[in-house]
């Protein structure tokens, strides 16, 4: 093995930081590359080759590779030119709070040698050179609120086509309702200034669950869980705000009972819900149709029933801390009798009669009624919900209406006579 040879430098001129292929002979064990008098960082080699990065360095340098056998002695030269001027294309974020101290990301070229990143000729209060491409600032305070120019300057000259917008802060100044359930996910209206672009929203210290910017001046949030007190604090890149009312975790409405469960379609029955945290009952609805509130306190609301289809609803009470719908009421439609057989008995009774008709899965009494008399079957027994079997009662001779009462009330009469 011999001392290193180069016979060519590609490219042989360029600026600080030029990537230059060495070819040569006797290249592989190369231990170090210079410049002038600076050390060249070696990117890869081989017998022939060699690829480094042209150090700090002016003027025309001779360029010398030393391997264990010696150094290169071939007058071998790189010349240093002046780098390009930087070009900056995109500022992320685009904007940032008049105190500053916000991360802002530069994109361009040639940024590798960059010396100063000012905003609005204020130096940034730090920067760094990430790659030739890219350059993070630490943005300084803002002299008022607007729009600025970032310039990027380097050795050989400045580029500042870029606009950068200092913002004012958001304020919150109401927020409705105030109060709610620990479990959250009711839903709050946060009015104040300065919305626009808003990028987070939190209660007492914890992310909202999702909101939505409905103008500059009103944002709409889906409290999440939590307890106590704590502010509602709205973020922006001007900020957040760092007064305004609070919000209040309540313990919530309590339901125990409602009486009764049970009422027809046509609605109108009146109600009685007990518990406790009622107070604040702001509506009643039965599945989504509200009812009619006639009475609140803390421990009870009356309400009336709204007319339904049949079935079985929940009772969603709705209050300022939340919703409760742990109860739930069944709607019934009326009973319905469409005949009796026989329809005829002796006045000592014992006749097994059958009724049939609708709406009769509930029924909870079977009456025979004259106009001066109610006296309710022997017996009787539910076969479907369009069938019962009863056994008259003893009764004085005439005719008599019967009929069935359900929870959703009295049925129509079919007439049976005594004899």
């Amino acid at each position: 093995m011999s001392a290193p040879t180069i016979s060519k430098l590609t490219p042989s001129s360029g600026p600080v930081g030029t990537t230059v292929l060495i070819s040569g002979t006797n290249l592989g064990s190369a231990t170090a590359v210079t410049f002038g008098a600076a050390s060249a960082t070696i990117l890869s080699n081989s017998g022939t080759s060699i690829f480094v990065t042209a150090p700090t360095g002016t003027g025309t340098v001779p360029v010398v590779v030393t391997t264990a056998l010696g150094s290169s002695t071939q007058p071998v030269q790189f010349t240093y030119s002046s780098p390009p001027g930087p070009v900056i294309s995109l500022l992320s974020p685009t904007s940032g709070p008049l105190s500053g101290g916000n991360l802002v990301t530069i994109n361009g070229s040639n940024l590798s040698t960059t010396t100063a990143v000012s905003f609005g000729g204020t130096p940034a209060t730090s920067f760094a050179i990430l790659s030739n491409t890219q350059v993070a600032a630490i943005a300084p305070a803002g002299a008022a609120v607007g729009t600025i120019q970032v310039n990027v300057t380097n050795p050989t000259g400045t580029s500042g086509n870029l606009s950068y917008n200092y913002m004012a802060a958001p304020t919150v100044t109401a927020v409705t309702p105030a109060s709610g359930a620990k479990s959250g996910g009711n839903t709050i209206t946060i009015t104040g200034t300065g919305f626009t672009g808003a990028t987070a929203v939190s209660v007492n210290g914890t992310p909202a669950s999702s909101f939505a910017i409905i103008s500059p001046t009103t944002i709409t949030a889906v409290v999440p869980p939590g307890v106590g007190t704590g502010p509602v604090v709205v973020t922006t890149s001007g900020g957040s705000n760092t007064t305004g009312p609070s919000y209040i975790y309540s313990a919530g409405a309590v339901a125990s009972d409602a009486t009764p469960a049970v009422g027809t379609t046509a609605g109108g029955d009146t109600l009685t819900i007990t518990g406790s945290g009622l107070a604040g009952t702001t509506s009643v609805n039965f599945g989504t149709t509200p009812g009619t509130i006639t009475s609140v306190s803390d421990t009870s609301i009356g309400v009336v029933t709204p007319a339904s289809v049949a079935g079985t609803v929940p009772i969603n009470i709705n209050t300022t801390s939340g919703t409760n719908s742990s109860l739930s009421y069944s709607f019934v439609a009326p009973p319905v009798l469409s005949s009796i057989t026989p329809s005829t008995g002796t006045t000592a009774g014992g006749t097994a009669v059958s009724l049939t008709g609708q709406n009769l899965a509930s029924t909870s009494g079977v009456y025979f009624i004259s106009p001066s008399t109610v006296i309710p079957a022997t017996s009787f027994t539910v076969n479907s919900d369009l069938s019962l079997s009863a056994v008259t009662p003893a009764a004085a001779a005439g005719s008599y209406a019967v009929q069935a009462v359900t929870a959703a009330g009295l049925s129509n009469g079919v007439s049976y006579t005594f004899t």
